[in-house]
């Protein structure tokens, strides 16, 4: 679990989660990790409840509380894998999020220690930049025609454009990024970028 407000005001709550999650004086283990609440839930335990409970406990710190539950897994890698996979699925909003199976590249965007929003913006700062002075949606655009496996005639119609006009911001995209979207490397390099930025916080554009 996440709180909106950051790991300061998450460590400045008066921790009553202990006794909250005592069942007949076996409490749950609940431990502060960095900028997140861990609950370890045992087998015979219903974790979606739990995490029902932890959401209402959190919320004395404010609207927006991400909970995250990952799935079961047995021994020492399975908990680390089913950490990193209530971290990616808190990660998708707030709430009570059950993961979907793990993604590597949710893995690696979701977990590393880095600024990926910064990442992001750098390789997309030329498309950042033009969108804002010219109201254009270059961003929005490279997004769909990814999302669609580059192909243009469902990523023209998810846009309600012309193909000749998805063409053309196709080609402006290229011209401002110096990449080429015929080539896996860089279209690799732009979906991850786009994905980056979302995982550092922002899903707009």
């Amino acid at each position: 679990a996440r709180v909106p407000a950051g790991p300061a005001r998450l460590r400045a709550l008066p921790w009553t989660l202990g006794p909250l999650l005592d069942r007949g004086g076996d409490v749950l283990p609940t431990a502060l990790v960095e900028d997140s609440v861990a609950v370890f839930v045992p087998e015979g335990v219903d974790a979606d409840a739990t995490a029902h409970t932890v959401l209402e406990r959190l919320r004395a710190a404010g609207p927006g509380v991400r909970v995250g539950v990952g799935a079961r897994r047995p021994g020492v890698a399975g908990l680390r894998l089913g950490w990193f996979e209530a971290r990616q699925a808190g990660s998708t909003g707030a709430g009570v999020r059950t993961a979907a199976p793990l993604s590597l590249t949710g893995l690696l965007l979701g977990n590393l220690d880095l600024p990926l929003r910064e990442l992001g913006d750098t390789v997309l700062a030329p498309l950042l930049r033009y969108d804002a002075e010219h109201g254009g949606e270059l961003l929005r655009t490279l997004r769909t025609y990814l999302a669609h496996d580059a192909r243009p005639a469902p990523a023209a119609e998810a846009l309600t454009l012309h193909r000749n006009s998805l063409r053309h911001r196709l080609r402006r995209i290229e011209e401002l990024t110096g990449r080429s979207l015929d080539r896996l490397d860089d279209r690799m390099e732009l979906w991850l970028a786009l994905h980056a930025r979302e995982a550092g916080g922002d899903a707009t554009g």
